[in-house]
């Protein structure tokens, strides 16, 4: 998944995510460098694997975005993709999530 090659169901996706988050895990500095770089990893093959269904949030630190998943027929409710900081994003996964902010 981290590198693109497989696709998972989008709300497996979501949960994948939310797991390997550190935020509120006791970690050593280490593994917490690694759980953010894997997060980024798996949030940037959601944004080229799902972008229909993107949903992006502003956030008060322009450095992050909230990310999120529409689900069909869900009447505007999302799946959380977490909080990501753009500049830990692929270049590409980045580029789409700058163009839709810029787009409102």
């Amino acid at each position: 998944m981290a590198a693109g090659r497989v696709e998972l169901e989008p709300r497996a996706l979501c949960r994948l995510i939310r797991a390997i988050s550190p935020t509120g895990r006791p970690l050593n500095d280490d593994a917490r460098r690694q759980a953010h770089a894997l997060k980024a990893r798996l949030q940037s093959a959601a944004i080229r694997q799902l972008e229909a269904a993107l949903v992006v949030r502003r956030t008060p630190d322009a450095r992050i975005v909230g990310l999120g998943l529409r689900r069909e027929g869900a009447g505007g409710v999302h799946d959380d993709l977490g909080h990501a900081r753009l500049d830990a994003l692929d270049d590409d996964a980045r580029a789409r999530v700058r163009a839709r902010l810029e787009r409102r």
